[in-house]
């Protein structure tokens, strides 16, 4: 009777030994998906944690060094703040403006163009752990064109940004080699419309994302 089962599916093409084969082959592709699904994830939440500096209205100068104009700091100073923060670079009318390098109490560090007092232009943010934001900011967020990379995952975001989120194109790497990554639309943090990511495996899925999943 079992030779006879064996052979009736047989007749189709298929054996229960390669049923069985193909059953666990498709649980494998299934928990590969899941791991590579968790690990998009977990390197987009890394991505996320680097935490944004806000404008510097609130900050009170404490003491300053430079050449002034009618009472005002003007051309190359330095400044010490209240709150324990420092300023090297250029002044106009008394303000941060120009080319400079602020330097937070807790060490991260922001370098580049200031606006009337406020970190606006292009710049680098480089932070404790290593990583770095290079790229446009507005009133000291992420907004316009940068890359962020976290050296903790090896993953690197580069493409539009607005108001300290990804929302727009952008490519997001999620290691060092650059071979895994999601390229395609971004809204408010999420992928979100049409991208194309590559995994670890080799496998390629282009289309429709939703909420970071594939959608459609």
């Amino acid at each position: 009777e079992t030779c006879g089962k064996m052979a009736s599916m047989e007749g189709f093409g298929v054996s229960p030994a390669v049923s069985s084969v193909f059953s666990l082959q498709a649980k494998e592709r299934e928990i590969a998906k899941k791991r590579e699904m968790a690990y998009s994830r977990s390197s987009i939440r890394l991505v996320s944690a680097v935490e944004n500096k806000y404008p510097l209205g609130d900050v009170i100068m404490e003491r300053c060094t430079g050449e002034r104009v009618n009472g005002n700091l003007e051309g190359y100073g330095t400044a010490v703040f209240k709150d324990g923060h420092e300023y090297e670079g250029e002044f106009h009318c008394g303000v941060m403006h120009g080319q400079g390098r602020f330097t937070w109490k807790d060490g991260v560090v922001y370098e580049g163009q200031f606006t009337d007092c406020h970190i606006t232009g292009v710049g680098k943010y480089t932070w404790l752990d290593g990583s770095t934001y290079s790229g446009e900011v507005l009133n000291g967020l992420r907004h316009g064109r940068g890359s962020l990379h976290c050296p903790a995952s090896g993953a690197t975001y580069t493409g539009d940004w607005v108001q300290g989120r990804r929302h727009g194109k952008g490519r997001l790497a999620y290691d060092d080699t650059g071979e895994s990554y999601y390229d395609g639309e971004w809204v408010d943090n999420q992928q979100e419309g049409w991208g194309s990511r590559r995994y670890k495996s080799g496998n390629v899925y282009e289309g429709e994302w939703h909420l970071n999943e594939r959608h459609g």
